[in-house]
């Protein structure tokens, strides 16, 4: 028990330090992202929830567009209300409550051409996005092999596809 104590009395340092380097606009990085709009591929999963955690948090950016399907007979913006309730955002919550208005969902699928988005998202993708991060894939060794290959394969071919049209991007990072 003493041991979890001096953990998370170590992690509350470090979150201080984080902090204050953000608060003084010193980090090259908190530079770069901030007041940027983001594409966000795979945002309900692991590396998703903590990069939209970090990405609010640490670099201050503008919005947050989310690709996501329907799923379970939950709707684009249930499933963001449930990622959200994720215990990776509870400082968040607490500290810029906000930061959900700036999650948008667009409602599209992995596997799909074109990744299945409406011509209206894709419009806006195209011309806002600055940075885009692609972290979806198929990680079950279980899955269909021909679904596991339109998402991890055409999927990637058409982030970049993507890319290409965006008439604002700086970068773009695949997980």
């Amino acid at each position: 028990m003493e041991s979890k104590l001096a953990l998370e009395k170590e992690e509350l340092k470090h979150q201080l330090d984080v902090a204050q380097i953000i608060a003084s606009g010193g980090s090259d990085v908190e530079r770069f992202y901030a007041g940027s709009n983001v594409f966000l591929t795979g945002g309900s999963g692991f590396v998703g929830k903590h990069l939209i955690e970090k990405l609010f948090r640490c670099c201050n950016v503008n919005k947050v567009y989310l690709l996501l399907r329907s799923k379970k007979g939950k709707s684009v913006q249930q499933r963001i209300d449930q990622i959200l309730k994720d215990p990776v955002f509870e400082s968040l919550h607490k500290c810029k409550s906000d930061f959900k208005m700036n999650i948008i969902p667009i409602e599209g699928e992995m596997g799909e051409k074109e990744l299945g988005i409406k011509d209206a998202d894709r419009n806006i993708i195209i011309e806002q996005v600055n940075i885009i991060f692609h972290a979806a894939a198929v990680v079950n060794f279980n899955e269909n092999v021909k679904t596991a290959t339109l998402i991890n394969v055409r999927g990637i071919r058409e982030i970049v596809r993507l890319a290409k049209c965006c008439k604002q991007l700086r970068q773009v990072l695949t997980y």
